[in-house]
């Protein structure tokens, strides 16, 4: 009777491996390099489901395209294989390009016995818009390098009773360029569609003032900068992703060429003059191509 029950169970796994020999014609490569001898039932836009063997039992399972290489239909019945590449060599976003707008927070001095009047004036230029163009390469998964450029834009305009001298119609427009190459660290969700990215970068600073009244005042200097940003976006496609940025840039302006049309001279910037601190925070929409 012994014998008996282990000749069926032999028979048993033999039937189970012949049948899922049969049913089993399909391979799926991963992105890591392992191979998986399944049937594939469904494909759609985001998954791969199929059935495999595991402890002679069979069972359903999917896996993301992302996570994919590539797969094919019948493989093991063919005398040729036309394997089909899903794209995705671990990452099919190497080079990224990208465009950024939103809002920005200077954090600019203002000076001890200021007037009211100028005070405000001075506050609504700590506001303003930022816009930006950026381009990134990952030479592995994780890290990479790339370059931007961001720009900073204030204006303000109204009449200044600063103590005893009254300005009228008097405007200012501020902007603060940055230059920088940056280095990148990557952190992706599973499904590959999820990507948080920080960065950090030292570059060239610049910033122009234009004050007009009577007569117009152009304030310009340049300086070092220092940026840290996180990031996250999500694909919209294989070759689109929208997200947002929070960035933070550091600078501090010691001198500046002050020209008002017929002298130009060069100054010392004093530490609590709204013209030293070029710190800012910015929040920004971010669109991608990848």
């Amino acid at each position: 009777m012994y014998y008996v029950n282990m000749i069926k169970q032999i028979a048993i796994c033999i039937l189970i491996l012949s049948v899922f020999n049969v049913y089993s014609q399909d391979l799926i490569i991963i992105n890591k390099g392992d191979s998986i001898n399944c049937k594939i039932s469904k494909i759609n836009n985001d998954q791969i489901f199929f059935s495999y063997l595991h402890n002679k039992k069979l069972k359903d399972t999917s896996l993301f395209i992302s996570q994919i290489n590539r797969y094919d239909y019948n493989f093991f019945n063919k005398k040729e294989n036309v394997i089909k590449n899903t794209g995705n060599n671990g990452d099919n976003d190497n080079i990224r390009i990208g465009v950024n707008i939103g809002l920005s927070y200077r954090f600019a001095n203002i000076p001890e016995g200021t007037s009211i009047d100028l005070s405000n004036f001075l506050n609504r230029l700590r506001t303003g818009y930022n816009f930006g163009v950026f381009m990134e390469y990952y030479f592995s998964s994780y890290f990479g390098f790339g370059g931007k450029f961001n720009s900073f834009i204030a204006f303000n305009k109204g009449t200044i009773n600063n103590k005893m001298i009254t300005y009228a119609d008097f405007s200012d427009e501020t902007m603060i360029n940055y230059f920088a190459p940056t280095l990148n660290v990557r952190l992706k969700g599973q499904n590959k569609k999820n990507t948080f990215i920080f960065n950090t970068g030292i570059g060239y600073l610049s910033y122009s003032d234009r004050l007009s009244n009577i007569s117009g005042v152009n304030i310009e200097g340049n300086t070092l900068g220092w940026n840290l940003g996180v990031s996250y976006d999500r694909s919209l496609s294989k070759d689109i992703s929208l997200g947002f940025k929070f960035s933070i840039l550091y600078g501090c302006l010691k001198k500046a060429d002050i020209d008002n049309g017929i002298i130009k001279t060069t100054i010392d910037i004093d530490r609590d003059s709204f013209y030293r601190n070029m710190t800012r925070a910015d929040f920004s929409i971010i669109f991608i191509y990848k």
